[in-house]
């Protein structure tokens, strides 16, 4: 394990990094590797950003009030949160509440996804705030019809924790979850965090600090803030009570409902799971959690009563590369096989040479602009102009159409500042080839100018 971990960690340049083993019994493992921050190592009590992870404990959360007979699974939502009307698309009128049920949203098959959302809702505003913004949702399925995962279910699940336990979401999960479970370093986000593992995002493959920006609208889909030791204490209380022992915090019927799937088919996503039959290693459930600059990654495998978990102080699309290294070494060793400890870097070894390709490109034909126009003497003065015209006319597009087109054939709502935070090498690529792009344009543009000038002024 260690061997393992080390490998790995100093391979893909990982910042930090906190892992925990159980059984239903006894934390197997526990250890932490890399910096929280500088010069302060990390240990199995640093806390995290936990990101998608955070719904298992929301779907908890939910759970805790069904078992105290105040929410009812089947309910409509609007039983709890009478506000939450979103439109339809044909009519403009109010959907049906009554068919979107507390269960829905557990199961993420309310039929809400961001496909309908007007715009982008992040939630940076609070839980209420972040109903306004719901309520402008369009349903694209019928509610129960098919699973669509969507941040917006677990906001709105938040919501209901707040209404129906009559105080803060945090509070209710300190008080129901985390005293209950020992979980000392645990929070529902980071403010006053002190000692909090410092972000990261990764460009060409080196890691640089980042700060993550809390969301508190989206608290409950992602944002509670936990160490290895705490959900270490969380797995091994589920796998207990998923057992049948009823002597611990979780209730056994309760553990085992948030790890079923709907339905017949055996796999899919249950409340705050996924269920997953692997063909290597049977039956596992698991979830990953993954923000700007954090990756987490929860995993109970049931038939064995055992569990891991990993926390990392790094996030984007390139560092998922050393996130499935580390899921994949850990799965393998957990079921008692020897992990490969060599990195895949090959994805970013060829998007730092296309990056480095495009600028340096970018970059000769900006030098070469002092010859531009000898060059293009001969042309026809149309073409002369249309050289010009067409720096500034992608230019323009790259700052003003990139994203929206993006949005439009990957069917999300993205901005800059998610492009920086998931894939700064792109923002990178792109910020470098407008600015190349304008000023190529009106130096040309300037050229053009002056050689009409010199030429009115020598027929003159």
């Amino acid at each position: 394990m260690d061997e393992f971990v080390r490998n790995t960690v100093a391979s893909y340049k990982i910042p930090g990094l906190s892992i925990a083993i159980v059984s239903d019994r006894e934390v197997l493992y526990t250890s932490g590797y890399g910096s929280a921050s500088p010069g302060v190592d990390v240990k199995p009590d640093t806390p995290f950003l936990l990101g998608s992870t955070t719904k298992a404990f929301t779907a908890l959360a939910i759970m805790r009030l069904v078992e105290q007979g105040r929410v009812e699974l089947d309910a409509p939502v609007e039983r709890y949160v009478p506000q939450f009307r979103p439109a339809l698309a044909e009519t403009g009128d109010s959907v049906q509440n009554a068919q979107i049920t507390v269960r829905h949203l557990l199961h993420h098959t309310s039929g809400l996804s961001d496909a309908g959302m007007p715009g982008l809702t992040a939630g940076a505003g609070s839980l209420e705030e972040e109903l306004v913004l719901l309520n402008r949702i369009i349903p694209d399925a019928p509610p129960g019809e098919r699973y669509v995962y969507f941040n917006g279910n677990y906001r709105l699940l938040g919501l209901i924790v707040e209404r129906v336990g009559g105080v803060e979401y945090g509070a209710f999960l300190a008080e129901e979850l985390f005293r209950p479970l020992s979980m000392v370093s645990s929070y529902a986000g980071p403010d006053g965090v002190e000692d909090l593992a410092h972000g990261h995002g990764q460009l060409f493959g080196h890691p640089f600090r980042r700060t993550q920006a809390f969301r508190p609208g989206a608290v409950s889909s992602g944002y509670l803030v936990s160490s290895a030791s705490d959900v270490a204490r969380f797995l091994m209380a589920a796998l207990r009570a998923g057992s049948g022992d009823d002597s611990g915090v979780l209730d056994p019927e309760t553990v085992r409902q948030t790890w079923t799937p709907p339905g017949d088919t055996g796999e899919g996503y249950a409340m705050g799971w996924l269920a997953v039959d692997d063909p290597t290693h049977g039956r596992l459930l698991i979830h990953g959690g993954a923000l700007e600059n954090y990756q987490s990654f929860f995993c109970l495998i049931p038939e064995r009563n055992i569990g891991f978990a990993f926390l990392m102080n790094q996030g984007g699309i390139m560092p998922m590369l050393s996130f499935n290294a580390i899921r994949d070494g850990l799965l393998a060793i957990v079921h008692g096989e020897r992990p490969d400890v060599e990195s895949t870097r090959r994805p970013l070894v060829l998007v730092t040479g296309i990056v480095l390709a495009v600028v340096g490109i970018g970059i000769v034909r900006t030098i070469r602009l002092r010859s531009w126009l000898s060059r293009r003497e001969h042309k026809q003065r149309w073409r002369r102009r249309w050289g010009a015209g067409i720096e500034l006319l992608w230019a323009g597009f790259l700052l003003l159409g990139f994203i929206p087109l993006m949005n439009a054939i990957m069917g999300d709502t993205i901005g800059w500042t998610t492009l920086y935070g998931l894939f700064p090498e792109l923002f990178l690529l792109l910020l470098v080839s407008i600015c190349l792009g304008f000023f190529r344009g009106c130096v040309k543009c300037w050229l053009l100018v002056r050689h009409d000038r010199s030429a009115e002024r020598s027929t003159a």
